[in-house]
């Protein structure tokens, strides 16, 4: 599958996969577009992996 059509079915199917498969789908994608799509994807859950598979930190040292 090329990158478009697995950011395609990243963003707009993630119900069909279980975080496992998404990760092994995305382990050859670069950092950076893991970074976007942590920052872009509607579901939180994914979001969280992408973060943590581009090395971003997440929660913790937010003052509101």
């Amino acid at each position: 599958m090329n990158k478009v059509a697995l950011i395609q079915e990243i963003m707009f199917n993630w119900e069909a996969y279980s975080i496992e498969e998404i990760k092994d789908m995305v382990k050859d994608l670069p950092m950076k577009l893991l970074r976007y799509l942590g920052s872009e994807h509607p579901d939180n859950r994914v979001r969280k992996l992408f973060f943590r598979l581009s090395n971003v930190s997440i929660g913790g040292g937010g003052s509101y």
